[in-house]
């Protein structure tokens, strides 16, 4: 029965690494809406399409409900979407692609996005990792642009 125990344990553990492996953060220094502002018109200068800004908290305080500022983005190039796509079509799921900006407890203000190879190993299909590196990539310069010159701080 120990055995089990042990067991079961390490892979609890094993699962809250993998899933805290996936969100990459940066700490800001500005407000959610300047950072979102900023994000914006990173996304914009590489010539990536924006489909939508979800502002959470308005969407929260209309539903009688109170929320610290956050705000989503979600952007996305087709042409390298669709790759990823034809090598795993479920992957449909997670594009295109979402960083979030939000005030925590603390009043801190954080950037996130999911790190692509935990998002392509989640879908269990081979992408080039090439691709994947690559648009990490661009993931973590958005950020840092975002956050002018933002410290990686938690992954």
């Amino acid at each position: 029965m120990k055995f089990w125990g042990y067991l079961f344990l390490a892979a609890i553990v094993l699962w809250s690494f993998s899933s805290q492996a996936a969100l990459v953060t940066m700490e800001s220094p500005y407000s959610v809406k300047r950072t979102m502002d900023r994000l914006q018109k990173a996304v914009k200068s590489k010539k990536l399409k924006v489909f939508s800004r979800i502002n959470h908290a308005v969407g929260a305080k209309k539903a009688g409900l109170k929320l610290a500022d956050s705000e989503v983005l979600i952007f996305g190039n087709p042409k390298v979407g669709t790759q990823f796509m034809q090598a795993l079509p479920t992957i449909a799921l997670d594009l295109p692609m979402k960083m979030v900006v939000y005030k925590d407890k603390k009043g801190i203000v954080w950037i996130g996005y999911r790190d692509m190879h935990a998002v392509a190993a989640a879908h269990e299909g081979q992408v080039e990792k090439s691709l994947v590196n690559k648009v990490n990539g661009v993931l973590e310069g958005l950020a840092r642009a975002a956050v002018k010159n933002g410290i990686k701080t938690r992954n």
